[in-house]
């Protein structure tokens, strides 16, 4: 692409010094001059966190080639994401004599405006160049070499100084929308909570009807129909610690009162994993995100386990509840996964006639049940529930056509925040977009106009040129020649490209 009058293409190692951190060592874990530095998980898009910064032991000399000056940038050398190769930050002397691990490469170029270089190497970054040029596999590495030799579209020192100002102002605007699609995106979770509290406990719809389903008599009917005259066994009385306040005409139970003597409340498979031969779908906690098992791909496990743990197998109409490690996600089993098994961290719940799957998932959900399994959760690095408070949970159980009201006004309220989340998404991609395109518009010279009687970039550079070759060659010694991976150039380059400059030139307006 042909550049706007004044502009240059110098590789960026022509204009600042580029140079890897150093690397962490055990040796350097402790030391007499033990100093701080940021690593890569200090760069985010949004700038520097500084939250955490570790220490190394810096020597003096080392701390003299390593030291964060203001104005500096500092890139992420490498990432498993492609995406996030390249992230750059901008260093404004936030910390005092702070260093950089050698997941970072810093940019130092003190005769360049530090917020346009910042601006251009964080759209080689979103535009994904950056990710283009990484080599490596699993680890995607951009290396101080690769980034040495990259292209930079420079424009004359005034015109930078120009660009970042209407760039700011543009991209400010653009950082508000993004904070406030955050805010909506953060109100989805509360408002899907308070729907499904308001609906567990009778706010959000309730009638007259008072005709309880007899779960007694129906649990002890399906005992006999399997064991015949054994003797029956009692359900767990509701957790009375726990108050469950619902209207009058509903009725307060157990998990277990309202759930199938036979199919009990129980987990699944304690290693359902296998290397080969897996033929039986299994559900785990990770298929239980979104609240949803439809379009869901599930891991398999061998025959052999599954006939072991028959008893774990679910069916359509079963409740399926994550309890170690996450609680807040259920679902009801879909007819697409009608026979599959569970892992050890998921239980499963088959609700009796008299309670509809889709309500008890709703209660499941609701702030009360998220509390009492929250309370009742067991353990140290990985907490769970056991099947015991399982059973005494005490569940909300209305009117079966009150279920069914619920259910419905429950189903198209969550269609209507399904929406609200889907525009907010879609939200973020155009504003993802628009600031894409903002940031080409000010590397291509399109954003503001170029004026006449600015020092062209080609002056700028062969300044540069000029006062590195001033400079003294600095002394190298063995120690420091096997140390120090600088890539800075300290001998005069080959003049930048020359451009033509067009003989007008004009500022493109953009619709924000």
């Amino acid at each position: 692409m042909e550049l706007p009058a004044g502009w240059a293409r110098p590789r960026l190692d022509e204009i600042a010094e580029v140079r890897l951190g150093r690397q962490r060592s055990p040796k350097n874990h402790t030391g007499d001059q033990m100093r701080p530095y940021i690593r890569a998980a200090n760069v985010g898009w949004d700038g520097l966190r500084l939250l955490d910064v570790k220490q190394m032991n810096f020597t003096d000399e080392e701390l003299d080639t390593y030291r964060l000056r203001p104005g500096d940038i500092v890139l992420g050398e490498a990432s498993g994401s492609p995406g996030e190769v390249g992230k750059p930050a901008l260093w404004n002397g936030e910390i005092e004599d702070c260093c950089f691990q050698n997941t970072l490469i810093r940019v130092r170029a003190p005769r360049i405006n530090s917020k346009f270089l910042l601006h251009f190497l964080r759209y080689e970054a979103l535009r994904g160049g950056f990710a283009e040029g990484a080599r490596g596999v699993g680890i995607h590495h951009l290396g101080a070499a690769k980034l040495s030799a990259w292209d930079v579209a420079l424009p004359p020192l005034a015109e930078q100084e120009r660009i970042v100002e209407v760039l700011e102002a543009h991209l400010s605007h653009l950082d508000v929308a993004a904070r406030s699609l955050d805010h909506a995106e953060s109100l989805t979770p509360l408002q899907v909570r308070s729907l499904n509290t308001a609906a567990a406990t009778g706010l959000l719809f309730n009638s007259g009807n008072s005709d309880f389903f007899d779960f007694h008599m129906v649990r002890q009917e399906l005992w006999r129909s399997r064991n015949g005259t054994k003797k029956y066994k009692e359900p767990a009385e509701p957790d009375r610690s726990s108050s469950l306040e619902v209207p009058e005409n509903w009725a307060v139970h157990s998990l277990e009162a309202v759930t199938d003597p036979i199919r009990i409340i129980r987990y699944g498979i304690l290693m359902p994993k296998v290397e080969a031969g897996g033929v039986v779908p299994y559900v785990e906690v990770k298929d239980l995100l979104g609240c949803t098992l439809h379009k869901k791909t599930l891991h398999l496990t061998s025959v052999e386990l599954d006939e072991q743990f028959a008893g774990a197998r679910i069916r359509h109409g079963d409740v399926v509840l994550a309890v170690r490690g996450s609680y807040d996600r259920s679902a009801v089993v879909p007819e697409s996964v009608e026979k599959a098994n569970l892992s050890r961290d998921v239980a499963r719940l088959a609700p009796l006639p008299g309670l509809l799957p889709e309500f008890l998932q709703i209660f499941l959900q609701s702030g009360f049940a998220q509390r009492y399994l929250k309370k009742h959760a067991r353990g140290v690095a990985v907490k769970g529930v056991n099947i015991s408070a399982l059973r005494s949970m005490p569940i909300a159980v209305p009117p079966l056509t009150v279920q069914k009201e619920i259910v419905s006004l429950v189903e198209a309220r969550g269609e209507s925040l399904a929406k609200a989340e889907e525009s907010v998404r879609m939200a973020r991609l155009r504003a993802k977009a628009l600031r894409k395109s903002l940031l080409r518009c000010a590397f291509t010279g399109a954003l503001v106009a170029q004026e006449p009687a600015d020092e062209p970039a080609s002056s700028l550079i062969a300044r540069i040129q000029a006062e590195r070759a001033e400079q003294p060659k600095a002394k190298r010694t063995r120690r420091a020649s096997a140390s120090l991976k600088a890539v800075a150039t300290t001998t005069p380059l080959p003049a930048p490209r020359p451009t033509i400059a067009p003989t007008a030139s004009a500022q493109q307006e953009l619709p924000l």
